[in-house]
């Protein structure tokens, strides 16, 4: 499969949002709260961006074949109505294959929105080879890989992370700058099978 990349602006990122406004979602792959992504994906996945007000609650349904994680980008809150431990910024929830539904719950307690990326996919049963940033199939791929990058064909991007209040990610194309969040930087590279 050749690799392929989609460039989708963050206006065009498709948003879904509850009637009370206090929950919104940007819908980067996957659909959720009545907005359905406009990438196409090579295999089925999910990938939500939430941002829930305090003490604001959504189940979003998951299909059953998928593998699950949710990562806090900032806030928190709870991922089971009977589970009271909060989870905050900077932890990832992995969720048993057992079910077809995600709960999230903001913290009532709160002061600022909870943030959530919602990633799932059916998984892919594949071997897994890795060395620093790379992630591959095999040891040779990993090689290529190496080799591809020294040659400086993983695209014209050149990235700068800085973690300041809005979690935003620089990235500078060649003379342009341009401001994304993280969930259009991470799809980015997962399309470019960086990540």
């Amino acid at each position: 499969m050749k690799p392929r990349y989609q460039e989708i602006l963050q206006s065009k990122i498709p948003i879904g949002t509850t009637k009370d406004d206090n929950i919104t979602v940007k819908v980067i792959a996957g659909e959720s709260l009545g907005a359905k992504a406009i990438i196409n994906t090579i295999t089925p996945i999910m990938y939500l961006h939430f941002k829930l007000e305090p003490g604001s609650k959504i189940v979003q349904p998951v299909p059953k074949e998928y593998n699950v994680f949710a990562y806090v980008i900032q806030g928190k809150g709870v991922f089971e109505p009977s589970y009271s431990n909060k989870v905050e910024r900077g932890n990832l929830v992995i969720f048993d294959t057992d079910g077809n539904e995600v709960y999230i719950r903001a913290a009532e307690d709160s002061k600022i929105r909870f943030e959530v990326l919602l990633i799932g996919g059916v998984p892919l049963f594949e071997p897994i080879t890795r060395y620093g940033p790379f992630v591959m199939n095999t040891q040779q791929e990993i090689y290529q890989a190496i080799e591809d990058y020294r040659n400086g064909k993983f695209g014209w991007y050149f990235i700068s992370i800085s973690y300041n209040k809005e979690y935003s990610i620089n990235i500078i194309k060649r003379k342009q700058k341009e401001k994304i969040d993280p969930s259009y930087f991470l799809l980015n590279c997962y399309n470019q099978k960086i990540i």
